[in-house]
């Protein structure tokens, strides 16, 4: 079998294989989005294989399972030859213990695209930067909301969307209509390979120096939960002393809610152009991607990322261009 750093593409019968390598499926509520999403991606022609941390997930502290048994289902996702693609099914916490416990040799042996935003972006930072196989932040399948005809319809606009990646075609991400109004921090355009993620969850992996990832010649994307303002600016500061936030040729922000409650001052647009000034003046530069945690109360804007491969951001049109495919 020819060897390739990149995934293979998705195709009518692939196989995608859930798992939970965080949060378990429901926590904390019902999940009442899970078998939506299960039923969605069948009906567009996909099998769906649940993992074991689905199948078996246990309410280990806030974690599905031990550190052992999530990153066992995790290889044995990527190890299975009938299984296609690793759709993750939330976030929250407990990917960063497990990067320790992954074989990255047969990751890079057996590469799959890996699915999910938020605490998945230690996984995917960590695939790429041991392994170099590229990943997409896109809509996870049980994200504990109440469904309502527009978190669904944006649910399925933004799933459609990644499954048009996954199966090979090659997209201007372009801003979207009912989405958030673009800023512009910085004009101008430049390429790179887009890395980053979860802002905490990406900058955890690189005070490691095994998982460090050199940002030359790269492109950074940044979103984050809703955050008190000082600890969002501490995080975006340590960025910067890390060098990477003014490594980059650009930096594309996602669609950030500010936290009124605890607020002393400031806001996060006001902190991310202070840090983007300060750090990567004349990188080009936006806010307002619309992934991955920003939104309303009907529903979250998860707009596909395509992760660890080359890229072209437009800051004055606020669109990434995909300037090769994530798979082959």
């Amino acid at each position: 079998m020819r060897y390739s750093v990149k995934p293979r593409r998705l195709k009518e019968g692939s196989t995608v294989m859930l798992i939970a390598p965080s949060a378990p499926p429901g926590y904390p509520g019902s999940g009442s989005t899970l078998n939506i999403g299960i039923d969605y991606l069948r009906r567009k022609g996909l099998k769906v294989m649940l993992g074991d941390t689905v199948k078996f997930a246990l309410n280990r502290g806030f974690h599905s399972a031990s550190d052992e048994v999530r990153a066992r289902d995790i290889m044995n996702a990527f190890t299975r030859d009938d299984v296609d693609a690793v759709w993750c099914l939330r976030g929250m916490s407990g990917a960063f213990r497990v990067i320790r416990l992954l074989d990255y040799e047969v990751i890079k042996e057996h590469p799959k695209v890996l699915v999910g935003f938020s605490d998945i972006t230690a996984l995917q930072t960590a695939v790429y930067a041991k392994a170099g196989v590229p990943s997409l932040q896109a809509p996870m399948l049980d994200l504990n909301v109440t469904p309502s005809e527009t978190g669904l319809s944006r649910f399925k606009r933004d799933t459609d969307t990644a499954l048009s990646i996954l199966k090979g075609e090659v997209m201007e991400l372009k801003p979207l209509q009912d989405g958030p109004f673009p800023r512009v921090i910085t004009p101008g355009k430049a390429s790179g390979v887009m890395i980053g993620g979860n802002l905490l969850k990406f900058l955890l992996p690189q005070s490691i120096p095994s998982f460090k990832i050199n940002p030359e010649g790269k492109v950074l994307f940044i979103e984050e939960i809703a955050l008190q303002i000082h600890r969002f600016d501490e995080y975006l500061t340590a960025l910067g002393l890390l060098g990477i936030l003014g490594g980059v040729n650009a930096i594309v922000y996602g669609e950030i809610p500010e936290l009124r409650e605890w607020q002393v001052g400031g806001s996060i647009v006001e902190s991310i152009i202070d840090a983007t000034k300060t750090y990567n003046p004349n990188a080009p530069s936006f806010l307002n991607y619309p992934c991955c945690h920003g939104g309303d109360q009907q529903g979250l804007n998860t707009y596909p990322v395509p992760l660890g491969i080359n890229v072209e951001v437009n800051a004055d049109d606020a669109t990434v261009i995909m300037k090769e495919a994530l798979v082959e």
